[in-house]
């Protein structure tokens, strides 16, 4: 049989294994004869340790269990590739862990990081305040955790639409007068995965936000539809862009926040409303760069019959922080947590079902 824990008693400790992470019994304190394997003697666990795991008890040799695990970090980037160590106990949060990164590399403030675990075709973050005991860090074949860093990408004031205003250091985008305008990203996406969000804090004026992609010589104060330049959605409507205009999604509201996955590899682009995948929107694009790109409407007052007027809240969006995933343009931070097997990992694939190979 299992033994469970009274109540009051000293939580067990957590370790780690080659096995996954889980609970050291004391056999001094709570003898367990079941656990063990049919006919052994207790002299001859000596050198073992009693590990509690989620599919039931094992004895590990002691020098596999650990419950401060030395983490091995590699950082990829376009120039060079650094592998360092790192312990840390599976008390410590995945936000600790994160800022140890960060000042180990030396990263700017205006470096986003991310940390998250893939199994090869999902990405599960792990959220700031979890403790890594209480993560799957380590736990079966899955590939280890991964922390993604790249420079924010924000608003580009230089190629902004004279209707709009930029604010909170170019990451909210406001539409100050009657027109149609856009606002470019500060980046252009020539290879690889990129990946982008805005919130979408008032999306109702005139024919509300337009979120997509198109060529960074696109004409900031005009309408970009109907030309074969855009590629994109209405957020107003749920409706998807480029030469024809076809059915996609739901609309959004107020609050949501939308993201956008722009596979240059493959010419595909789809999107995310909170975090759920819309599915791919377009593919087969032919370009050599693309630019993130967000169109705001806005139309005059419309007057009611009872003397109180109505304006239509002027369409506004925020640039949240964006992960970026890259061949030849990010900085990937791979955390082994493995316990000490293997000094070299492969990344199949990062995020669902997108291609992204990485190896060392």
């Amino acid at each position: 049989m299992m033994a469970s824990r009274t109540p009051g008693s000293t939580p067990l400790q957590r370790v780690a294994t080659p096995f996954g992470y889980g609970s050291l019994h004391d056999d001094d304190e709570e003898p367990q004869a079941d656990a063990s394997p049919e006919g052994t003697s207790p002299n001859a666990r000596q050198g073992f340790a009693h590990v509690e795991f989620p599919w039931g008890h094992a004895y590990v040799h002691a020098d596999l269990v650990a419950a401060v695990p030395v983490f091995t970090f590699y950082a990829l980037s376009k120039t060079e590739h650094i592998k360092f160590t790192l312990p840390f106990a599976l008390t410590s949060t995945g936000a600790e862990m994160v800022e140890a990164v960060r000042h180990r590399l030396e990263l700017a403030p205006n470096v986003a990081v991310a940390l998250v675990q893939t199994d090869s075709v999902k990405k599960h973050e792990i959220k700031p305040h979890l403790k890594l005991g209480e993560s799957t860090i380590g736990a079966g074949p899955e590939h280890p955790v991964l922390v993604l860093q790249t420079l924010m990408v924000q608003f580009d004031k230089k190629k902004c639409s004279y209707y709009m205003m930029l604010q909170e250091d170019n990451t909210r985008a406001v539409q100050v007068a009657k027109g149609i305008g856009s606002v470019l990203g500060n980046c252009e996406v020539s290879c690889g995965i990129k990946y982008w969000e805005v919130k979408l804090q008032s999306a109702r004026g005139g024919d509300g936000v337009f979120i997509g992609v198109a060529a960074a010589d696109l004409a900031l104060n005009s309408s970009i539809l109907s030309r074969g330049i855009f590629w994109g959605i209405s957020c107003a409507t749920g409706h998807k862009f480029h030469e024809t205009i076809e059915y996609y999604a739901d609309p959004c509201k107020d609050g949501d926040v939308v993201g956008v996955l722009l596979d240059m590899e493959y010419g595909r682009l789809s999107f995310y409303v909170n975090g759920r995948n819309l599915g791919v929107a377009f593919c087969g694009i032919q370009a050599k760069r693309l630019c993130p790109v967000f169109s705001l409407t806005s139309y005059p007052a419309a007057f009611g019959t009872q003397g109180s007027s109505y304006v239509p809240k002027n369409p506004t969006i925020g640039m949240k922080v964006i992960e970026e995933y890259g061949l030849m343009e990010s900085t990937y931070v791979i955390c082994d947590g493995k316990f000490g097997f293997g000094d070299s990992i492969s990344i199949a694939r990062i995020l669902v079902k997108f291609p992204l190979l990485v190896m060392l």
